[in-house]
């Protein structure tokens, strides 16, 4: 995997929207609002209204790997089929290029089950099932229609 320095890499939808964050958020998350704030997607293998992500706080010179404060301004954007996005993949998942991803129900993605339908397409294999990995990270992925 190459090295990750943006969310997105390839974008329908130009505008970016700022949002205060609730407890921590990290470039890659999946998002959703409650009132007037984003939280991690919190419903694993359910598709949110709009698929939203965290995007890295560029503009305070921040990078893909820093997190969000709670409280502070997050930097997100809603997603449309097509777009291309480095989510964040949760821990153990062992990825081939081509899987659906869902949410895992804590604002990371993991490989479909049977029963559900994805919300991206991984456009590249990634490994994180070695007992000596310890940590979520990015994958691309494409969003689903």
């Amino acid at each position: 995997m190459a090295r990750v320095n943006t969310i997105i890499v390839w974008s329908n939808m130009p505008t970016r929207k700022t949002i205060i964050g609730s407890g921590t958020i990290k470039p890659g998350m999946l998002l959703d609002r409650s009132g007037a704030v984003v939280i991690a997607h919190g419903s694993a293998g359910v598709r949110a209204n709009v698929i939203r992500i965290a995007e890295e706080d560029e503009l305070q010179g921040k990078e893909v790997g820093d997190s969000y404060a709670s409280g502070a301004q997050v930097i997100t954007r809603a997603l449309l089929p097509g777009d291309e996005v480095n989510v964040l993949l949760r821990d153990g998942q062992d990825i081939a290029a081509g899987d659906g991803l869902v949410s895992n129900g804590d604002g990371t993605v993991r490989i479909v089950d049977t029963d559900e339908f994805p919300d991206f397409i991984a456009l590249e294999a990634l490994d994180l099932s070695a007992t000596a990995n310890t940590t979520d990270q990015h994958i691309l992925a494409e969003v689903c229609g």
